[in-house]
């Protein structure tokens, strides 16, 4: 339970996670070439509305009382399975 864990050591921890999550992508987006770097693009646009769609959906039917409230782990594995399968099929043949 991180509520166990103390401020001083969550914080810092979070902020070297971030710091290095972009460092990483910054150094791979310069290296990559031009094809890898539109399947990407791709990737990352059909990520951003299947995050945005199915947050949309599922609180528009939370709030109807239709289904449990929004998990937002659930949302972003979610988003991360459209981003890799649609990085995927970009990557290995579907144009």
């Amino acid at each position: 339970n991180l509520g166990d864990v103390p401020r001083y050591i969550i914080f810092p921890l979070i902020a070297l996670s971030v710091l290095a999550f972009i460092w990483f992508s910054y150094r791979y987006y310069a290296r990559i070439d031009e094809l890898d770097l539109f399947d990407n693009l791709w990737a990352n646009t059909f990520g951003i509305y299947a995050y945005a769609i199915v947050t949309f959906v599922w609180y528009i039917l939370a709030e109807a009382g239709v289904v449990a409230q929004v998990d937002y782990i659930s949302v972003f594995v979610i988003t991360l399975i459209v981003t890799t399968l649609t990085y995927l099929a970009r990557h290995f043949g579907v144009r």
